[in-house]
This record gives C-alpha cells, structure tokens and sequence, in this order.
C-alpha cells in the first residue's frame, strides 16, 4: 500500500487484507481453546503461563513488565512521530483537517522518509545486507 497513491485505493486494500483471512477465525478460536485445555491437564493456570516457564521471561509478571516499561519509554515520542505524519499528510494533501487513517501509514511514511528524512532503501541496505539482518 506504500505505493498507492490515491487514498481510495489504499483504504480498499486495507480493508481488504484486514479480512483476508476472516475464515480462519473458527480455526484459530479451536486451537486457542485446545491450548487452554492441554494448559490446564499439565497443572498451568493459562498457555501463556506454559509457554514462558522455559523461556528468559519465565512467568507473565514479567512479560507485563516489560511491556509497560516499553509503553512508557516510546509513546512519547511515538506520538511526536505520528503528529509529525499527519502534519506532513495536512501539507500534501493541502487539507488543514485532513485525517490521518490507518490505510495511510505505510503511504505516508513511506513519503516522509525519502521527502524529509531523505532516506534512501539502496542506501539503507548498504548498511543492513540482508544476510545479516537474517542471522
């Protein structure tokens, strides 16, 4: 959707790879089920209480701290950034109120980095080669 310039176009898209997979929901419901089921035999309140036990988290407390100090570290600035995004669609839209939409994202983004930030994606892989960011 970076690429699609009109906004009608984007928004079709978003919508439509947001419900691509909508028959699969049942599936996923089954196997979320089947997951508490086999947690609760091997005497574990919930899954994710059976997944962590071997992993460097350990239990959910952790996890939730984790989360909530990454919380409060970016969204200020995740903030600043996304104000920075719907300002740069207000400009090239010429709209003072235009709204900015999750189907804009990837589009304005995209266009900020290379307008503004003067990112380049042939530069970027010069210091990410794809071998590397694999390992």
């Amino acid at each position: 959707m970076a690429s699609f310039k009109n906004e009608n176009t984007r928004k079709k898209m978003k919508e439509a790879m947001d419900n691509i997979n909508s028959n699969n929901l049942p599936i996923l419901d089954e196997l979320m089920l089947k997951r508490h089921q086999s947690a609760l035999l091997l005497n574990y309140t919930n899954f994710s209480e059976e997944t962590l036990e071997n992993k460097m988290a350990k239990n959910i407390n952790n996890v939730e701290k984790l989360l909530n100090d990454l919380t409060l570290r970016i969204s200020g600035q995740g903030s600043t950034e996304m104000d920075k995004l719907v300002q740069f669609k207000r400009k090239k839209t010429k709209n003072a109120t235009a709204i900015f939409e999750p189907w804009d994202f990837s589009y304005y983004a995209g266009r900020y980095d290379q307008e503004v930030l003067k990112l380049e994606d042939t530069k970027m892989n010069e210091y990410f080669p794809s071998e590397r960011v694999v390992e």
